[in-house]
């Protein structure tokens, strides 16, 4: 599945144009991103984004901290994320608002058959050795 980089609402003749064709999913494309443009925010003020035609990829780093250990009772709420590293900021800060990064991350963590499923058996490797 691909994105149009630059939404084909605001810039429908590039809407055809393979060099706006990024590689996306269908639920980032279709629920998030929608027809929202990666370098202005809704404020149309410009920003760093991800080209997604750059030669070098980037390593996001990710830290994920717990509010509690009781992963019964884990919300959303309970769960920080850090994204870095510092030299990419502006372009995660984009990344994040474009796709909602955090909110599914965090929703991701706290489903039974899934986050919470992983996390408790980390839990349990830790405690147990």
């Amino acid at each position: 599945m691909n994105e149009q980089h630059l939404p084909k609402a605001l810039y429908p003749f590039n809407s055809i144009n393979f060099r706006n064709l990024a590689p996306a999913c269908h639920e980032c494309n279709s629920t998030y991103k929608l027809s929202k443009y990666p370098a202005h925010n809704d404020a149309e003020r410009r920003r760093k984004a991800f080209n997604p035609y750059a030669k070098a990829s980037h390593v996001i780093e990710m830290q994920v901290a717990l509010q509690h250990s009781d992963i019964e009772k884990l919300t959303p709420a309970d769960v920080n994320l850090q994204f870095g590293p510092a030299a990419i900021n502006e372009e995660i800060d984009t990344w994040k608002d474009v796709y909602r990064i955090e909110e599914r991350y965090k929703a991701k963590l706290c489903r039974e058959n899934d986050g919470k499923y992983w996390l408790t058996q980390v839990l349990d490797m830790k405690y147990s050795g």
